[in-house]
């Protein structure tokens, strides 16, 4: 069985910062449209911002104690670990039962 599953963006979802104008959400979505035409079994997995990515943009501002910055003020975000986007990747290919599944990952909430 040949089996897809592809890591996008939330850019179908209506949270704020998904909505912006983005090339990088256009390109997912040509590539889902892509993927669907294959015919091949897939599953769409949607994390929201990666942890790792907040090293680069907000770890300098903390270790200064600065406040952090967010150029998207209104819009709320909970970034993933991409150890749980990569489990979460691991079961929908290898694991039966996520075919034709759309996911939007976000963080626990604590």
């Amino acid at each position: 069985m040949r089996r897809v599953v592809f890591l996008s963006s939330p850019h179908q979802t209506p949270h704020p910062f998904f909505q912006q104008p983005n090339p990088m959400a256009v390109l997912h979505a040509d590539i889902e449209r892509l993927i669907a035409a294959t015919g091949l079994e897939s599953t769409i997995i949607r994390p929201g911002m990666l942890a790792s990515n907040s090293l680069a943009w907000w770890a300098p501002a903390i270790r200064a104690d600065e406040a952090v910055r967010w150029p998207y003020g209104a819009a709320e975000t909970a970034p993933v670990d991409d150890r749980d986007i990569a489990a979460v990747a691991a079961r929908t290919l290898h694991q039966d039962g996520y075919a034709g599944g759309d996911y939007v990952l976000r963080a626990p909430n604590r």
